[in-house]
């Protein structure tokens, strides 16, 4: 209830800022497009996600408490196709989250046009954060990159729940620094901004 709760509120605000955009500013810019596109992954994801829901409690059965569970042939092929498709789900959600930041850093690419040696800043940043998606998407598998019927039990138990925190921790890390990176993006474009605007004022006062 509360991921639809918070997806029917990220919904309400994308199409808020549309209309304003689109509607009555008449405006239709590369970070819109971002944002355009982290909306689509964003429903894709949630759509995945709510027909594959009933499979989920039987999936995390198997891979944290595999010696209370019975499995039969039927049920293997249920987690099999969970696998597959909650990835998916998951590395969907992962691309929306990006496609959102993205369209902060071309937002803020606009504000530093004229200063060369931010425009470089920007551009590790854009790099940095690029990598940080890449092994985003890639961080969901590679504790365990298997997804047929006859590989997938090796996903199961303590040193596969292991490696994923492993990852998920280290993703979470570069993350972070990714935010971080881009937040002091984000207070330097401010700050100019504010700047240029008291050296406009100054000017028309004189």
């Amino acid at each position: 209830v509360s991921t639809a709760v918070l997806f029917a509120v990220c919904l309400v605000s994308v199409c808020a800022r549309y209309y304003i955009r689109i509607g009555i500013q008449k405006e239709f810019a590369l970070d819109d497009a971002f944002l355009a596109f982290g909306t689509v992954c964003l429903i894709a994801a949630m759509v995945t996600l709510y027909i594959n829901l009933d499979c989920l409690y039987l999936f995390e059965a198997m891979e944290y408490a595999p010696s209370h569970t019975n499995f039969t042939p039927q049920s293997i092929d249920i987690i099999v196709k969970y696998r597959r498709l909650g990835i998916a789900s998951l590395e969907l959600t992962w691309v929306a989250m990006m496609a959102v930041k993205f369209s902060f850093l071309v937002l803020f690419r606009r504000l530093i046009d004229r200063i060369p040696p931010l425009i470089r800043y920007w551009r590790v940043v854009v790099a940095f954060n690029l990598a940080v998606t890449v092994y985003g998407a890639l961080v969901y598998c590679l504790p365990c990159p298997h997804f047929s019927r006859t590989k997938i039990a090796s996903c199961r138990g303590q040193n596969a729940m292991h490696k994923g925190i492993q990852f998920a921790l280290s993703h979470l890390v570069l993350d972070l620094f990714g935010d971080l990176l881009s937040t002091h993006l984000y207070s330097i474009s401010i700050d100019l901004e504010s700047e240029d605007k008291v050296d406009s004022e100054a000017h028309i006062g004189l």
